[in-house]
């Protein structure tokens, strides 16, 4: 589960995802998978649970997504670490 997150914020940080969509069903992503995701790897189910779906929720359809795809890319930065 911890590389279909991992899929999913690659593409909305190259630019094949719908940055509306993606501040849709990433949370539902976490929420549906958080006991699999967290089996798998509990630190980075915490930076998933705890800072990504603020960082959803926060996105407004018609602004500019740069500002929130800087943001799940620092996230996006701290999983690399954990699992490097």
């Amino acid at each position: 589960m911890v590389n279909e997150a991992i899929s999913m914020i690659l593409k909305f940080l190259h630019d094949e995802y719908d940055p509306l969509s993606f501040s849709y069903d990433m949370p539902d992503f976490i929420i549906e998978n958080y006991n699999d995701i967290n089996m798998e790897n509990k630190k980075v189910c915490f930076i998933l649970n705890d800072n990504i779906p603020d960082i959803c929720a926060e996105y407004e359809r018609g602004k500019d997504p740069q500002g929130f795809k800087n943001a799940i890319k620092k996230e996006y930065l701290r999983i690399l670490e954990i699992i490097s």
